[in-house]
């Protein structure tokens, strides 16, 4: 069964706290190379997740890999995917986020996820992954954020400072949270009014080394939008 139909789009990124020029050339840079990608076709999942695996797997073995690059055209293709499969969702984690698997081969996965109105999914990071998150239902609000300066290592004690980087409300059919290894790679989830669900497109660039909550302090936002924070529970899962 595929559900939500061909009007998937893709939604820019929200850079905070930087001047307004260089934003407006990001977000000009972004949108020559979405239209320089954009066609008519339409994709099955299967076709989608066909093409993405055998990118994924020339971006891995590239020592010189762009993954801006990558991840655009990945946006690309999600925007241009007919549906997405049902998948079987497990028990809440954390009493949370329920997940499944769509796909897994080709260094991608595609997992599957849900929210139920008014919870929210702590800050949390993704060590040497790679992503988008396309809305299938609902509304959530995904934040990013950047690592400023270091950060002590995974699990450990001690304070460090993050950036918000991103902003958007992920409704069905929108390419959102778009991350590399490097940026964007701490976001948290906040739903709405609604049961809220969507899936998450991810490649692995080097080693699985888990993953950590973040404690962000919303207190301590400045006006660049830099937040005090401090890892959570780590896991190796």
């Amino acid at each position: 069964m595929f559900e939500n139909g061909p009007n998937l789009r893709i939604e820019r990124r929200v850079v905070l706290g930087m001047p307004a020029m260089a934003a407006l050339s990001i977000l000009e840079g972004f949108q020559v190379q979405a239209r320089s990608q954009e066609s008519s076709e339409k994709l099955t999942f299967d076709d989608f997740v066909k093409r993405v695996g055998s990118m994924a797997k020339q971006l891995i073995a590239d020592a010189n890999r762009n993954e801006e690059d990558y991840l655009y055209k990945v946006a690309s293709l999600a925007a241009r995917t007919e549906g997405v499969p049902s998948a079987t969702l497990g028990e809440p984690f954390k009493g949370v986020i329920r997940t499944g698997l769509n796909y897994r081969g080709s260094g991608i996965v595609v997992i599957q996820w849900s929210m139920e109105a008014g919870l929210k999914y702590p800050a949390h990071n993704h060590p040497n992954y790679n992503g988008v998150t396309v809305g299938l239902e609902g509304e959530c609000r995904i934040s990013n954020f950047d690592i400023v300066g270091k950060a002590p290592d995974l699990g450990t004690p001690g304070n460090f400072k993050v950036q918000e980087t991103q902003s958007q409300l992920m409704t069905p059919g929108r390419v959102v949270s778009i991350m590399s290894t490097a940026h964007h790679n701490i976001h948290r989830l906040q739903t709405t009014t609604r049961r809220v669900r969507g899936i998450d497109v991810m490649t692995l660039v080097g080693k699985h080394v888990g993953f950590a909550f973040v404690e962000i302090d919303d207190a301590s936002r400045n006006s660049e939008g830099i937040h005090e924070a401090r890892w959570g529970e780590y896991s190796e899962r």
